[in-house]
């Protein structure tokens, strides 16, 4: 964990792990006690992709999910207490007697009732998807971190 210097280098020393590090190279380890002869070579290959932008990317798209399913609970709670008023007012004409305002006010909190199962079935799908982005992230973020020791 201490910076040597520039390669090529000669290292003191019996043991210990070596790491080669390089911006936009994946880190090269080796063991001085495994050199054959005097020398340690080492093959750093690029990184294929970015991996911060990676695992930023996955919580960019798990907070966007969230946003999606935190904005979706209004609607549900909007469409129920539509639901209940109309439910309310179909009730009372049941109790007036009126056959026109009875089929009229059934008609719209069946209507009701449908928007409010329907928001209810969107907020719940919308969790479950922000949930599954949230267990990607985290599966994402492990893999990084276990690349990274």
């Amino acid at each position: 964990s201490v910076w040597q210097g520039k390669t090529p280098m000669v290292i003191e020393g019996d043991e210990g792990e070596v790491v080669i590090s390089k911006e936009g190279y994946l880190s090269s380890r080796g063991f001085l006690e495994d050199a054959e002869g005097n020398s340690l070579e080492f093959y750093p290959q690029k990184e294929l992709f970015d991996r911060d932008g990676y695992l930023l990317e996955k919580r960019n798209d798990f907070y966007k999910n969230l946003t999606f399913f935190v904005l979706s609970i209004p609607v549900a709670l909007f469409s129920y207490a539509n639901y209940q008023a109309y439910d309310d007012l179909y009730k009372r004409s049941v109790a007036s007697g009126s056959s026109h305002e009875q089929r009229k006010n059934k008609r719209i909190r069946n209507y009701s009732r449908g928007m409010y199962y329907g928001s209810l079935f969107l907020s719940v799908t919308l969790f479950l998807n922000a949930m599954f982005h949230l267990k990607d992230y985290i599966r994402t973020g492990e893999a990084y971190n276990d690349d990274r020791s």
